[in-house]
């Protein structure tokens, strides 16, 4: 038996306890204690993995090719899709492979930065419409399901619109914009600049 505390003993003579129920209290003082002990390396762990995480926090805020490199928006995707088909890898290979090929198709030399995070966000809405296609069954048995998964398709078709929406209207403000000065019906001068001055075009 466990070595208990000179109080503990005590108490126990004072209760006038069996050497079973002794047994009991030990272990029950000794399994209180692992659980303790438990919480205690749970919490250096953590304490630790916390210091990792802001040592790569640093680093990445340091160096912004960093973060670039890892494409968080990809890997999103990516575990979207693994969620859904965690035992087809085929199906996981040719849906990213899809998600890839939209981004190519999309992406332009002279895309700023904001334009390439719209480009994978319509990427995305693509992927995920394609998703919502294929896990909407048409013989539904159940009016209800029928009901809710139309809705479940008409909002993932909504999002990829509004997406694409974005992406144009960005596009459409960085084109140049032709500049026509006319006084007393006469053209004077014709120029390309990059956004029309308010109240001329």
């Amino acid at each position: 038996m466990k070595k208990l505390m000179k109080a503990d003993e005590a108490e126990m003579d004072r209760l006038k306890l069996t050497k079973a129920e002794r047994a009991a209290v030990v272990d029950y003082k000794v399994k209180k204690q692992e659980e303790k002990d438990k919480v205690v390396a749970q919490v250096a762990l953590d304490v630790a993995d916390k210091i990792k995480a802001d040592k790569l926090t640093k680093a990445y805020n340091d160096d912004p090719e960093l973060w670039r490199s890892k494409n968080s928006a990809r890997k999103a995707v990516a575990f979207f899709i693994e969620g859904l088909f965690p035992d087809s890898l085929s199906t996981q290979a040719n849906l990213m492979a899809n998600y890839d090929g939209r981004v190519r198709e999309l992406s332009r030399p002279q895309d700023t930065a904001l334009e390439h995070i719209l480009v994978e966000q319509v990427a995305a809405s693509h992927t995920r419409l394609q998703l919502v296609s294929m896990l909407c069954p048409l013989n539904v048995k159940t009016v209800g399901l029928s009901d809710y998964m139309d809705r479940r398709l008409e909002a993932a078709g909504r999002k990829f619109d509004r997406d694409c929406l974005t992406l144009a209207r960005i596009r459409r403000l960085a084109l140049p914009v032709l500049l026509l000065n006319y006084a007393e019906r006469q053209q004077i001068n014709v120029g390309l600049v990059s956004k029309a001055p308010k109240g001329k075009g």
